[in-house]
């Protein structure tokens, strides 16, 4: 999982760094002949530090993170290498090019 737009390291092309970073990820993963399957959505998260004093871990909860994990799922059921949702796709279309 990755989220970007965290508080503290919130862009207002977030989205578009999102986009980006995957089609990178799913670049050098086909360079060594591997494959990576990327949903990406935009939306409001919770991020917290969840767990005990002797084992926290940084996550975040929401919607916009549900998603993302569905459309990653329909991604490896052979619908695509990377699938964006219509608030990500509209934030984006005029930087890269889609498939519909």
């Amino acid at each position: 999982i990755a989220a970007f737009g965290l508080p503290g390291r919130a862009h207002e092309d977030s989205p578009q760094r999102a986009v980006q970073a995957a089609l990178e990820l799913c670049q050098s993963l086909e360079a060594v002949g591997q494959r990576a399957c990327v949903g990406v959505s935009t939306g409001k998260l919770l991020c917290a530090c969840v767990g005990s004093a002797q084992r926290a871990e940084y996550t975040v909860y929401g919607d916009a993170i549900n998603l993302s994990a569905r459309l990653m799922c329909k991604a490896k059921a052979g619908l695509g290498q990377i699938l964006v949702e219509q608030c990500s796709y509209a934030l984006t279309k005029r930087r890269f090019q889609f498939q519909e």
